[in-house]
C-alpha cells in the first residue's frame, strides 16, 4: 500500500511536480495551497499518513497550521515534515525540517521513516 500525503505548499510548481511523482509512484497525494485550505481538507475527511508543509504562506502559514493541528486530537498525531527555505529550526509539532531545495531522496527517506500506516477497517 502506497502513501497517503498531503502537500501544504503555496508553491504551485512544486506542489504539483511533488504530486504528479508521488502520484505515478502509486501513493494518493492531497494538495492544499496554504494551512487554512489544509485544515478544510482534514475537516472533511482527509486523513493523510504524513503532512508536507511549507512554512511562508499566505492566508494561514506553516506555523498556525501546527499550532491548530495539534490542538485537535483527532489531527495531532498525524506526522509533519516542514519543507522550507527559511526555517533553519525543527518547529515544534513537527517531525521533520528539509530544507528547500531538498534532495529527492532524502525527502523519500523521511516520508519512509515517519509516515503513520493507514489503521485496518474493524
Amino acid at each position: 500500500m502506497g502513501w497517503r500525503i498531503l502537500l501544504v505548499d503555496d508553491d504551485s510548481l512544486l506542489r504539483e511536480t511533488l504530486a504528479e511523482t508521488f502520484s505515478a509512484e502509486g501513493h494518493a497525494v492531497h494538495e492544499a495551497e496554504h494551512g487554512g485550505q489544509a485544515l478544510e481538507l482534514l475537516a472533511s475527511g482527509c486523513r493523510p499518513g504524513i503532512i508536507l508543509l511549507d512554512i511562508v504562506m499566505p492566508v494561514m502559514d506553516g506555523f498556525c497550521f501546527l499550532e491548530r493541528k495539534n490542538a485537535d486530537p483527532e489531527l495531532a498525531a498525524i506526522p509533519v515534515v516542514v519543507i522550507s527555505a527559511t526555517e533553519r529550526r525543527l518547529p515544534a509539532g513537527a517531525v521533520a525540517l528539509l530544507a528547500k531545495p531538498f534532495v529527492p531522496a532524502e525527502l523519500e527517506e523521511v516520508i519512509a521513516r515517519h509516515h503513520v500506516p493507514l489503521e485496518p477497517a474493524g
